[in-house]
């Protein structure tokens, strides 16, 4: 089990923002499987609309780029004083395994006595972040669910990195891999250089998600990926995805017997990441009617086999929690029956699951992205009417402003790309050590 590292060893988006301040130095959518070819990146189309706010300082260069780079999203202001920094937590740390609400109820003693309680908040998330904002725009809150580094995860991410550019893995290309909340268009689709989707940056985004491409330090992570070429001429945002509606984390690696054809195993042959994004357990949660031991292990069992093969290929994985379940108005919320399958049972085994996931990352040493806690502060814990998937901002999947960031599947994107930022600037930083921890080292897919 990993332990946190010293405050001073730790990397992240609120780690950054410490250590400038001498803290530490931590009912479902399509798929988006269809998007057009494109050989050439597009032109962006970002405004800054926000005062600027503070950034994290990057941490090194830039690497040659696999592709050449789209025109750039926007400058960016000069930065700030920096913020009073904020604890780091780390995968071992995961601050949405602290919240003690009825829906964070995680055991089997909790199933017997119901407390499911809709949050009435339903209608005004399904129009989330339109009108006047009534809930505070927290980025504090969404940069703590970037969980920070510790030391055993960055060698861990290093020795990863290492092994996949010997194995020809692509510094500008990622992958998605999950479920309907994966699939769904509304997740980072949106800043693909084929998307014709406006890119909107507050300042105060723009200031966290700055890092230096190609030698210029007034870009994003965004402008990083974005039109770089991933598959066929078109970027990551937009590339083909390992997901599917319904999909429970078995079917990554399905068949079992020729992992290698699979949808991750295709993945990886199509775009060769250097990073892939994970998030499965919904629908573990939600079809599976066995005891809550049996539940958890055999979701940590296959999820697991994605980490053991993503590791195998020389490519970083990023686990999540899960957002809660809600209220479905097609269940009961609370039932007698002992095979009933209501709201308060799916929200028992969601957070059950979720806590598996993150127990995975700590003692695997892996990024962590604590979608449960930033996803806490939004109109019905940032989920639509049907209690499942994330509430999606009609302004646009691309919009990061203080209206975006108040819909979920926005929220995720954030988080992505803060994590995707933190990684690059770890493996820039000067000092690695490569070398693959043999207990964490499968044969090669």
């Amino acid at each position: 089990m990993n332990a946190a590292g010293p405050r001073r060893r730790c990397v992240g988006l609120v780690a950054l923002a410490a250590l400038a301040a001498g803290a530490c130095a931590g009912a479902p959518p399509p798929t988006a499987e269809g998007a057009p070819r494109s050989t050439a990146a597009g032109a962006a189309l970002t405004t800054t609309v926000a005062a600027p706010a503070p950034a994290p300082p990057a941490l090194g260069t830039t690497a040659a780029p696999s592709a050449p780079p789209a025109a750039p999203l926007a400058a960016v202001a000069p930065e700030p004083s920096p913020p009073e920094p904020r604890r780091a937590r780390t995968s071992c740390d995961a601050p949405s395994l602290e919240l003690a609400g009825p829906l964070d109820a995680r055991d089997a003693a909790a199933l017997a006595h119901c407390k499911f309680a809709p949050t009435g908040d339903e209608l005004r998330a399904a129009r989330c972040g339109q009108g006047d904002v009534r809930t505070p725009h927290d980025l504090g809150r969404l940069d703590e669910a970037v969980l920070a580094f510790d030391a055993e995860t960055r060698d861990h991410v290093r020795a990863l990195a290492a092994r996949g550019a010997a194995l020809g893995r692509k510094p500008r290309s990622f992958g998605l891999v999950g479920d309907s909340m994966t699939a769904a268009p509304y997740f980072l689709h949106g800043f693909a250089a084929t998307a014709g989707e406006p890119v909107v940056l507050s300042a105060a985004v723009a200031a966290r998600l700055r890092t230096t491409v190609d030698g210029v330090t007034d870009r994003t992570i965004v402008d990083y990926f974005r039109g770089a070429d991933a598959q066929l001429g078109i970027d990551s945002f937009g590339a083909r995805r390992a997901a599917k509606v319904g999909a429970r984390t078995e079917w990554a690696l399905s068949p079992p017997s020729q992992p290698t054809l699979s949808p991750l195993g295709n993945l990886v042959a199509r775009i060769a990441p250097s990073v892939v994004l994970v998030m499965y357990g919904t629908n573990d949660a939600g079809t599976r009617f066995v005891a809550l031991d049996e539940l958890t292990a055999r979701f940590e069992q296959e999820l697991l086999r994605i980490v053991d093969f993503v590791e195998a290929a020389g490519i970083v994985p990023v686990l999540s929690t899960l957002p809660r379940h809600t209220d479905d108005a097609g269940r009961r919320d609370c039932s007698s029956e002992p095979d009933d399958m209501t709201d308060w049972r799916l929200a028992v085994q969601t957070t059950a699951v979720s806590s598996a996931a993150a127990r995975l990352a700590c003692r695997r040493h892996l990024p962590l992205i604590d979608l449960r806690w930033a996803l806490e502060g939004l109109p019905n814990h940032g989920i639509g009417e049907d209690g499942v998937h994330p509430t999606n901002f009609a302004g646009g999947s691309a919009v990061l402003d203080e209206h975006g960031l108040q819909c979920g599947y926005n929220v995720r994107s954030y988080l992505a790309l803060g994590m995707l930022k933190a990684l690059k600037e770890e493996l820039e930083r000067p000092g690695a050590r490569p070398g693959l921890d043999p207990s964490h080292a499968p044969t090669p897919p």
